[in-house]
């Protein structure tokens, strides 16, 4: 029976008439309609998640640079620093020009890039950027009880563990410091002594300024009370990381002589050092330094890094399809100038 026993049969014919689909202009403007809705869609998510990329790139790159300008300010500060004074003159009786001994002509000294890496650095120190070095007596020193200037010996306030054989050292009081190596076997825990001798680096036993390498005086005694600790010599730069870019690394006299080589910081493509003499009206390169004994008139230093996202974060800059980069620059003044 049908659902409508009184509908006629034109009735019946018009009503499935109006129950008919969509035509196909009607579907073709649906999906037009859809087509622009989610490619509104994903061009929204895009753009936010480029925004959010960069912005990660950016926090990235800033707490690179916080690590970077932390680390370097406190050696970079302390160069040239001794437990003792400020600005003593300091006898150097080690021989050789490395890098890591070359302490006397100022707290600090630098390299620009291009330039010849110095004497014990790697050879790559100065390929992609300016390269600084700091020496400065470890923060860590020992009391001297009684130095014996005859026998080479220095007997501590307690044991010379931080102290390792042919490790330099620096001893200091008021008057002045020198810098020494101790000799092969020269560490006694047992005793609290470390022991130098005309041998190794030693161009001579005798501690006295001005340093005269052909000396066979017994030199200056320290007192009581005179201070011993390591040489700390550290020195920054920029080289290939092996992993495809570059980043900033530290190279740091360790035990024994051996320069330990480490990274520090990903993703730092550029350093330019400048430096402020003593009088100067403005920062200058390291060619115009001068050099030499110039290089203690230094009394502050600028340091411009350039950094990149890191790895995985190669293309987010907001501006195309290149790498977000930012140069960030940090002055640091130095405590132990000797201007």
């Amino acid at each position: 029976m049908s659902a409508f026993p009184f509908a006629s049969p034109a009735m019946l014919r018009s009503g499935r008439a109006n129950q008919a689909g969509l035509g196909l202009i009607e579907l073709m403007v649906a999906m037009l309609l859809g087509l622009l809705v989610a490619g509104s869609a994903v061009a929204i998510f895009s753009t936010n998640r480029q925004a959010y990329s960069a912005t990660e790139s950016l926090g990235r790159i800033q707490e690179n640079a916080r690590v970077a300008y932390e680390l370097m300010a406190r050696d970079l500060r302390a160069g040239g620093g001794t437990p003792c004074a400020r600005n003593i003159p300091l006898a150097n009786v080690t021989s050789g020009s490395n890098w890591w001994q070359s302490w006397g002509n100022g707290s600090v000294s630098g390299f620009a890039q291009g330039s010849t890496a110095p004497t014990g650095a790697p050879a790559n120190m100065t390929t992609k950027g300016d390269a600084i070095v700091a020496l400065v007596a470890d923060d860590t020193p020992l009391s001297v009880v009684t130095h014996n200037n005859v026998a080479g010996t220095f007997k501590l306030n307690a044991k010379p563990s931080s102290f390792n054989p042919l490790d330099l050292a620096v001893v200091c009081d008021y008057r002045q410091a020198s810098l020494f190596q101790i000799k092969a076997g020269g560490v006694d825990t047992s005793n609290n002594i470390i022991s130098y001798s005309k041998s190794g680096m030693n161009c001579t036993k005798d501690l006295s300024m001005p340093v005269k390498c052909s000396s066979t005086k017994n030199g200056v005694q320290y007192g009581n009370n005179a201070m011993v600790s390591r040489l700390r010599s550290v020195a920054w730069y920029i080289r290939d990381n092996g992993k495809g870019g570059t980043s900033l690394y530290q190279s740091q006299l360790g035990t024994n002589g051996a320069v330990v080589d480490q990274e520090i910081v990903e993703g730092v493509t550029g350093m330019q050092v400048t430096y402020l003499l003593n009088g100067g009206s403005g920062y200058v390169g390291a060619a115009a330094v001068g050099g030499g004994t110039n290089w203690a008139n230094v009394v502050a230093v600028r340091i411009a890094l350039t950094l990149q996202g890191g790895l995985g974060q190669e293309h987010v800059s907001t501006t195309g399809n290149a790498a977000l980069t930012r140069t960030l620059v940090q002055t640091i003044s130095l405590r132990n100038h000797q201007s």
